[in-house]
């Protein structure tokens, strides 16, 4: 019981003290939390930047002559093969 009454007293003298400290502990903990938010970003504006990002069309230049007509000659060479499979299978499935 003289642990308690000891302990009263020197709460009871030293209140101010205590308040003070509290007070500051807390004070430097909210300062603490929002430096941390200021300077990092949050999950929800990290994804929409990559949303942003993969969802928007980089401005490039336009395809030079020279890549056009690289194009245009793949294009026709597809459309040959694609014909040339086309007849391929006609021929296999007409009965002779």
């Amino acid at each position: 019981m003289e642990v308690l009454l000891k302990t009263q007293s020197l709460v009871v003298e030293h209140a101010f003290t205590i308040g003070i400290v509290l007070f500051l502990v807390v004070l430097l903990a909210g300062l603490a939390w929002f430096s941390m938010t200021r300077t990092s970003k949050s999950p929800e504006l990290v994804n929409m930047a990559r949303v942003n990002e993969a969802t928007t069309v980089p401005q490039e230049m336009p395809p030079t002559q020279e890549q056009l007509e690289e194009m245009a000659q793949y294009r026709a060479q597809m459309e040959a093969q694609q014909q040339a499979q086309q007849q391929a299978q006609v021929d296999n499935a007409s009965p002779e």
